[in-house]
């Protein structure tokens, strides 16, 4: 079909050179959080008071309606590229959940309440215990659809001369690739990618951090207190923005002239884990 060689009288007749639809099914996804605590103080002396506690929590791994979510094995071999590929939820003995869930995160938690002896009003106090955060920050998004979307885009061969689609014709029957093909989108090695992965890592740890604090307090003169407090948290395993785990290794860039061939996964466009917990804080 030839175009106008004019944008805007393309633009009137309903010719484009490029078009492009997107359709992302509606994917409901779950998740649940489930915590018990106990706590206690116990007054050892007129002088000390000890408070005790323990707080046990999970969270249930995301999964959505229908397992529409895909995974990726880095140690599996599809049989398209004899490369890594991409794998489904609930399917060929693949979990349905995003991640494993981990019920071990109990938090103990530590304080008292020092009246000292040597001095009239001073009292020291400190507490500590561990706690932990939430396992994906987009836990409830359509996170990790690979596979349950249509994606078509037209493009034009020569902007000048024809056009990619018209507007009254619509968009050309449009079949979505299986989940049951083989390596699906995965391409033979050397061929040109057109498939991006996003996944959770199965096996990521619970984010934790631990709180500790000491304080102490002493009315120096009347109606003045003063104060002198430590407090401290340390951090790890906190959820960060998606991590991109297809780049080229530092120690070869510029040895080939193809760089896509040196990805670790160059079957693919990009793969990236998706909220992978890295984030430390002191």
């Amino acid at each position: 079909m030839s175009n106008t060689g004019d944008a805007f009288a393309s633009f009137l007749i309903g010719r484009a050179n490029q078009a492009s639809l997107q359709n992302l099914d509606t994917i409901p996804s779950h998740a649940s959080y489930w915590a018990a605590y106990i706590q206690d103080d116990y007054r050892i002396t007129s002088r000390l008071t000890i408070n005790a506690g323990l707080r046990w929590e999970v969270e249930e791994p995301r999964f959505v309606d229908g397992n529409h979510m895909n995974a990726f094995d880095p140690a599996a071999i599809n049989p398209v590229s004899g490369t890594p590929g991409v794998t489904f939820a609930g399917r060929n003995g693949v979990s349905s959940t995003a991640f494993d869930p981990n019920y071990r995160n109990f938090g103990p938690r530590f304080g008292f309440a020092y009246s000292a002896p040597f001095a009239k009003n001073l009292v020291i106090r400190g507490g500590a215990g561990i706690f932990y955060g939430p396992m994906v920050s987009t836990s409830v998004g359509p996170a990790a659809p690979l596979g349950f979307s249509d994606n078509l885009t037209l493009v034009a061969s020569n902007a000048d001369t024809a056009s990619a689609w018209t507007l009254r014709n619509g968009f050309p029957v449009y079949t979505r690739p299986s989940i049951d093909t083989p390596g699906f989108g995965a391409v033979p090695f050397g061929a040109k990618p057109n498939t991006a992965v996003t996944y959770f890592d199965r096996n990521r740890p619970t984010p934790v951090w631990y709180q500790y604090n000491l304080d102490v307090q002493d009315e120096v003169a009347k109606n003045v207190v003063l104060e002198v407090g430590y407090i401290a948290n340390i951090s790890h395993h906190f959820p960060a923005p998606d991590l991109p785990i297809d780049q080229v290794p530092t120690a070869l860039l510029g040895t080939n002239s193809n760089s896509q061939l040196l990805r670790p996964f160059p079957q693919f466009s990009n793969v990236s884990q998706i909220n992978p917990t890295i984030g430390n804080s002191t």
